[in-house]
């Protein structure tokens, strides 16, 4: 079960099937999924246009597809949820998806949050 699924795919009223599949299919997304060097999708648009189902999408064909010790890290941002609508919310999303595929990277993390202590996660 993937993050989205408990997050954020309930209160959008579950997921639609398909509503990904013609983007899969677009020159410039198989473009930028196929490339090492261009490794962030960033999708914005208004409220209620199909962001998060399109996402959704995508983020099931790119798990399907991870190599072995590949890690794969997303964040939807909510508008109506300041908490995490912000870039420290993102990076502090985008960490513990990294840090919860590859327990070796809780070592370095942890010096540095013994450092900084909570501070390190604010905004």
């Amino acid at each position: 079960m993937t993050l989205y699924t408990t997050n954020t795919v309930p209160t959008k009223g579950g997921l639609l099937a398909d509503s990904s599949v013609w983007v899969l299919s677009n020159p410039d997304f198989r473009q930028w999924r196929d490339h090492e060097d261009q490794r962030l999708l960033w999708v914005k648009g208004d409220l209620g246009k199909g962001k998060t189902m399109l996402l959704c999408g995508i983020v099931d064909h790119l798990e399907t597809r991870l190599a072995q010790g590949s890690r794969l890290a997303y964040f939807f941002c909510q508008a109506i949820n300041e908490r995490i609508n912000n870039a420290t919310a993102v990076l502090r999303g985008l960490i513990y998806m990294l840090l919860d595929q590859d327990a070796s990277l809780v070592s370095h993390m942890k010096k540095k949050y013994d450092v900084a202590g909570e501070g390190l996660f604010q905004g």
